[in-house]
């Protein structure tokens, strides 16, 4: 099978298995984009990064608390490449600023609806402003 090198990949670190099964159901009608699960934990998080060059969006859902987590994981982001990948941070603990213009932040309750057109626009800016 041949895979389109137009695809955007979508990394989901996600802590709740419902609300990972309903972003994935809401993103499997974006045609251009591949979704993927990985670990939320951040001992697991560092051994499986840092994070490929070929993830163009990190999605981090979290009902937990996450002060602790995100500047860890924005720590194992990597840093020469020029807004990529982006993240979007979903969580109803949000407790830490966006320091960084990769980051789109949604606050829970969000509309699970708009998640895609959200997606859409934060890839579609990978498009406009890479190479």
């Amino acid at each position: 099978m041949i895979t389109n090198p137009l695809r955007k990949k979508i990394l989901v670190l996600c802590d709740h298995d419902a609300l990972y099964s309903a972003i994935e159901m809401k993103l499997s009608g974006l045609q251009q984009a591949s979704i993927e699960r990985s670990a939320l934990t951040l001992p697991k998080l560092m051994n499986t990064m840092p994070l490929s060059e070929d993830v163009d969006l990190i999605i981090l859902a979290t009902v937990s608390p996450m002060g602790d987590l995100v500047p860890a994981f924005m720590d194992l982001l990597p840093r020469s490449q020029v807004g990529k990948p982006l993240v979007l941070i979903i969580s109803e603990h949000l407790s830490v600023p966006a320091t960084d213009d990769r980051i789109t932040l949604l606050d829970f309750p969000f509309d699970m609806d708009g998640l895609p057109l959200t997606v859409t626009k934060i890839l579609g800016s990978v498009s406009s402003t890479g190479p």
